[in-house]
């Protein structure tokens, strides 16, 4: 079984990806961990972290190395995926995740409120996607515009709200159909 963690940045989905693939025993994989890595083997003279390369180099070349990320793991079973909060949106990657082999693959919707998104969000600064002159109004509409597609394209929404990290993995267990 192949999961996929999705959702607005500031829910949790490294989190909860990370401890999700230890309690279930599978292989842990974050994209933007995995871009970064590319990236920095390729421009080995240039050492960035992932929000740092798509700063400088826009939408569009991001998106370029994340499909590159997305079909590297896209054939492997028993792994549990964070995405970047648009990732899916690319239809080429939701594609690719949910059809690229035999095994089965499980969406998972993380979502939290606004007031505890804005708050993760803004602990290591403004991110590029909120404007920086009003990133409360700019979570928003952010949010308005996502959260249809988020529910579109997911099997399972669960809420990271006030809920301890132990607390949303056995709620999402209890989704799976696990074997065990």
């Amino acid at each position: 079984m192949r999961i996929i963690i999705f959702g607005m940045k500031g829910v949790g989905k490294s989190t909860i990806a990370r401890a999700l693939a230890k309690r279930l025993d599978y292989t842990y994989a974050d994209t933007d961990l995995i871009i970064e890595k590319q990236y920095n083997k390729d421009n080995n003279k240039t050492k960035l972290p992932f929000r740092q390369i798509f700063a400088k180099h826009g939408r569009a070349y991001f998106n370029k190395l994340e499909e590159k990320a997305i079909q590297e793991i896209s054939k492997k079973d028993n792994i549990v995926i964070s995405v970047g909060g648009s990732t899916l949106f690319n239809k080429k990657n939701y594609i690719t995740l949910k059809t690229n082999s035999k095994v089965k693959s499980i969406f998972i919707h993380l979502t939290a409120d606004k007031k505890t998104l804005l708050k993760r969000i803004m602990r290591r600064g403004i991110p590029p996607f909120l404007d920086d002159k009003d990133p409360k109004r700019s979570l928003s509409t952010l949010l308005k515009q996502r959260v249809p597609r988020y529910r579109e394209l997911s099997d399972y929404m669960v809420s990271t709200t006030n809920k301890t990290v132990s607390e949303i993995i056995s709620k999402i267990i209890s989704k799976l159909p696990l074997n065990n």
